[in-house]
């Protein structure tokens, strides 16, 4: 428990009012408690036990302060305190993990579990596009989950398989298959397909062993289109990523003749392709061309207010 307070602790911003936090075991600068950031060298000044005690007149000290801190640390204490004001109030605890200042056991748990190392198997695998059935089905054969053979003696479920036939051969595993899959060389552009073609691969397998297994048949042609469809659908829908630190901006304006509506829409999506934000908006009646420039209106408007520049606009 006191592992975890500790740990905790850190993440509690006292967000000065009347400043009664301490000066040197609470976290009043949002870097976590001087205590334990500061060079045992630099020592603790007795005389000072509370944040209002380098203050004077809603004024920081700035040459105690850079006695007392080091050059980070200060440039961090004149941003967070910034317009001071001594108020008739008790210093506010603000939870730092969550944009909504409240604390959650959720964001705890993210911050005490261990994780391991992102693994970039596991990532290709729940590649954005993929239907969940699909990654999933991926993802317990990737883990030997799937009912088979091997699987079945391993986990000691049966004692030993019965083979039809047995082939000898330079042959490879199937998580080594898909690996060389990955990094073979294509084209950057189509870079984001090559890494779901297995997942579609192996689905398609899977669904065919089944049909064929309950007394159904499947053709190898229609596997192949079928894979074929599904990859033209994430192709078609696919988001491709702006370059680093700048934004994308879609719009868009439609007219239905037959309800006499005009409408403007645009969504933008940040560097990782995860969307920002989406709207839509309803016009007086106009012509298409004025719903076109409209949206990039609104879409530029907003993106400039939030400062989400570098942009690129597509219309």
């Amino acid at each position: 428990m006191l592992h975890t307070r500790h740990n905790n602790d850190e993440e509690i911003w006292w967000k000065s009012r009347c400043a009664q936090s301490s000066l040197w075991y609470d976290n009043w600068t949002q870097l976590g408690a001087l205590y334990y950031i500061l060079p045992i060298s630099d020592g603790l000044d007795n005389n000072l036990e509370e944040v209002n005690q380098i203050t004077l007149n809603g004024r920081r000290i700035i040459d105690l302060l850079k006695e007392l801190l080091n050059e980070e640390i200060c440039h961090n204490v004149r941003k967070v305190l910034g317009n001071y004001k001594v108020l008739e109030e008790r210093d506010f605890p603000w939870w730092m993990p969550n944009l909504k200042e409240k604390f959650t056991v959720n964001t705890t748990w993210e911050i005490m579990r261990n994780r391991k190392e992102p693994q970039e198997g596991i990532l290709n695998i729940w590649e954005k596009g993929i239907p969940f059935k699909v990654s999933f089905l991926l993802w317990r054969v990737w883990l030997q989950r799937i009912p088979i053979g091997e699987v079945l003696v391993k986990n000691k479920i049966t004692d030993s398989m019965i083979w039809e036939a047995g082939l000898h051969g330079p042959f490879v595993q199937l998580r080594q298959t898909i690996y060389k899959w990955w990094e073979g060389e294509c084209v950057p552009k189509l870079r984001p397909l090559y890494k779901v073609v297995p997942a579609f691969i192996i689905w398609q397998l899977w669904k065919r062993r089944n049909v064929i297994r309950h007394g159904g048949k499947m053709s190898q042609h229609s596997m192949i289109m079928e894979v074929n469809r599904n990859l033209f659908l994430v192709a078609k829908y696919r988001c491709i990523c702006p370059v680093v630190s700048s934004s994308k901006c879609n719009t868009d304006g439609s007219f239905k003749g037959d309800l006499n509506i005009s409408t403007t829409t645009f969504y933008a999506r940040d560097d990782k392709g995860d969307l920002v934000v989406a709207q839509a908006k309803r016009l007086d009646l106009c012509s298409t061309l004025e719903e076109e420039v409209q949206a990039l209106k609104e879409g530029l408007l907003y993106c400039l207010n939030q400062n989400h520049i570098p942009l690129k606009t597509l219309w």
